[in-house]
């Protein structure tokens, strides 16, 4: 799967999000015509999320669920939980899997690949 993209209303926020809730890095920005900012974000070469800043966007109403989600790997679950924790995010550690709640309080369970679907099942 290629980077994900995402049209943001505030462009500095959700990349300030982005490089400490997952230890992204800016990798490139680039300015479009009609004053678009496309800002690609990533871990060394690899480019994860495309933020486009879109002024304007209709606000998120914390009550309603999400149309979209977007899943990042990491490389094992000490990167994991040392990206949640350098993000300020408290986080329950089960061994095969993190639980945090998202910056819009939403609980979020990660978990290791190879987790069966009878340990997923059973959250």
């Amino acid at each position: 799967m290629d980077a994900v993209t995402l049209r943001v209303g505030d462009l500095e926020l959700m990349s300030s999000y982005y490089e400490n809730a997952l230890a992204l890095a800016p990798l490139e920005e680039q300015g479009r015509p009609g004053g678009e900012v496309h800002r690609v974000l990533g871990r060394g070469q690899v480019p994860f999320v495309r933020l486009i800043a879109t002024p304007g966007l209709p606000g998120v109403d914390p009550r309603q669920a999400g149309l979209f989600h977007t899943a990042f790997l990491f490389e094992d679950l000490g990167a994991l939980t040392a990206g949640l924790s350098r993000a300020g995010l408290s986080f329950a550690d089960t061994g095969r899997s993190v639980r945090v709640e998202d910056p819009w309080g939403t609980p979020v369970t990660l978990s290791l690949p190879g987790t069966g679907t009878e340990e997923l099942l059973a959250r």
